[in-house]
């Protein structure tokens, strides 16, 4: 399940440079406000909105939280929260902080006639850019009959999901449940995700992410 791309580098990177459920959205839309008024283009610009929003908010954030000191505040979870709420409520970074590589090219033409059959029991990883290490992280992915597992941090974490194909080349995700901090404040039990392969290569499938009205990139390497 990846409901990657710049919720991944939101989560990283907000939970490492600095719970009332409506706090993490109200940090969220401002933020959001903040990018836009900004006209912020990259993840390694966000950090001042963030600043200037948890700084104006902060009494509002020791109430919140009930709280008496920085120092308590759990930025890791509220980093996580607010990187969620970006990405499905903020129009603007969707579109400006998504990475090229998870971008289709204007010319693409999906494949026709592509046989998907390999794609529906097998192993698999998709690289994810960490903006914390500037490396990528790889996530590997193991699609059995209906189940869909995911394994993180290696082996150390993993995804649980039901995989439900709706034709050849096109499947739903139902995420089930994960022990992985990141996995689990971005989906919640019974939540769906939408994929397409479109393409291939001699060892990889080109995925179509669906996410609220936009289309993202994303590319499944064999394993094995």
């Amino acid at each position: 399940m990846k409901k990657p791309l710049i919720l991944l580098f939101l989560v990283l990177f907000f939970s490492n440079s600095i719970f009332s459920q409506d706090m993490p959205e109200k940090l969220a839309k401002k933020i959001c406000k903040c990018l836009e008024k900004e006209q912020i283009k990259t993840i390694e610009e966000m950090n001042p909105c963030f600043e200037k929003v948890l700084i104006d908010n902060m009494k509002e954030i020791y109430k919140a939280y009930k709280i008496k000191s920085i120092e308590e505040l759990d930025f890791d979870k509220l980093g996580l929260e607010i990187g969620d709420k970006l990405m499905n409520e903020c129009d603007y970074a969707l579109e400006k902080l998504t990475p090229e590589e998870n971008k289709f090219e204007k010319d693409f033409v999906p494949e026709k006639n592509l046989d998907c059959s390999n794609l529906k029991n097998g192993e698999f990883f998709y690289l994810d850019f960490n903006t914390s290490t500037k490396t990528k992280d790889t996530t590997f992915v193991t699609i059995k009959d209906n189940m869909f597992l995911e394994r993180m941090n290696n082996g150390r974490t993993y995804a649980m999901l039901d995989i439900k194909w709706k034709n050849d080349c096109e499947f739903e995700l139902i995420f089930k449940d994960s022990n992985d901090p990141i996995k689990s404040v971005m989906s919640k039990p019974g939540e769906k995700y939408r994929y397409q392969a479109v393409s291939s290569t001699s060892n990889s499938y080109i995925l179509k992410f669906f996410l609220e009205k936009k289309e993202f990139k994303i590319e499944f390497f064999k394993a094995k």
